[in-house]
Parts: C-alpha cells; structure tokens; sequence
C-alpha cells in the first residue's frame, strides 16, 4: 500500500512538475516574442517621427551660383543639357517622404522666353490653367510667379512655378504651393 501511494505521489509530482515546466516555457516564449515587437514598434515609430519632421536640406550649385533649400528624404537627380536647360535639378519624391518634390531648371533664355515657354507647355499640356501671375523681386533680380491650378479630372498637383533671372542664367523654381514660400525665401545667390 505505501508503495501505491508512493507511485501515485511520484505519478502526480512528475505531471504537476510537467505542467509547471510547459507553462513557464509558454510564458518565457510569449515575453521573448512581444519584447522583439515593442522593439519593432518603437523603431517603426522613431521612423515615422523623423519622415514626419519638417527637416530641410540645403542645395549649393557653385557653378550656376545658387543656393536653396528643399525637403530632406527626396532623392536628387541631375541631369546636365536636359532639353533647352543647361542643368535641370529634381528633387523626387520616395515612398518615405511626404515632402512634395522640388524642381529647378537653369538655361540662358531670357526672363520672358523661358517664361512663355513654361506658360505654353502647361497650356499644351491641358492638366492645369494659370490662377495668378505675380511680378516680384528675388535679392533685387525680377522674378516672376506663375500659379497653377490642376484640371480636377489630371493626376497632377497644384502647382507653382518662379522664374527668375542673374546675371546670364535664368532659374526656372517649381514646387507645390505650400512649399514654395520656404523654398524661396532660402534662395541665395552666390
């Protein structure tokens, strides 16, 4: 009889001491599991933070002699003799910015050929029309402001589009509306 209660003890130790191992190992397994998620997420989140900030960058052109700023996170591209400019300078959208994209064209047309250009390309185009037109003075150089609005049926954005002339260059600026004011008031000539 002692031994039967002795097995039956010994049977019951082993299935409780089973049962406490598992359920320590199921516990340990979902605490490891979550801490690398709360890590994901934090880092998910510390990302999230910084694309959302309105960080800016600086662009210098020493050779065309103009410095200006754009949003950080957008690619640049530059291409050297694209079309009738001597330099054209994008500034792309990526899938982590939410910044909208920057353009800058330089040529040596003068203030009203490279204006007329832009006015009937977009105007060929169909997908906008010209909402305001705006004379105005960068560092005492004329410039021009072109606003457009999108058609409502184009995949295009609102736009603006500033013109200005120094010296022998022409810089034609392009971005959406809400940016341009910060854009413009970085532009410096060197």
């Amino acid at each position: 009889m002692k031994n039967k209660s002795m097995f039956v003890f010994g049977i019951m130790f082993l299935f409780i001491s089973a049962v406490s191992v598992v359920a320590y190992l199921l516990f340990k397994l979902r605490t490891e599991n979550s801490e690398p998620e709360t890590a994901v997420n934090e880092q998910v989140s510390k990302q999230n933070e910084m694309i959302t900030t309105n960080q800016w960058e600086e662009y210098v052109n020493e050779e065309f002699g103009i410095i200006l700023s754009h949003p950080s996170l957008l690619i640049k591209r530059e291409t050297v003799e694209h079309g009738e400019y001597l330099k054209f300078i994008r500034f792309e959208e990526t899938k982590n910015s939410i910044a909208k994209g920057v353009a800058l064209g330089i040529s040596n047309k003068t203030l009203k050929e490279e204006i007329n250009k832009i006015k009937s390309e977009i105007e060929k185009s169909g997908e906008a029309k010209l909402t305001k037109e705006q004379n105005f003075k960068i560092e005492n150089n004329e410039a021009v402001l072109l606003e457009y609005e999108a058609d409502k049926e184009s995949d295009i954005e609102n736009r603006v589009v500033v013109v200005f002339r120094k010296g022998s260059y022409t810089y034609s600026l392009s971005t959406t509306p809400d940016q341009m004011g910060k854009v413009l008031s970085s532009v410096k000539f060197i």
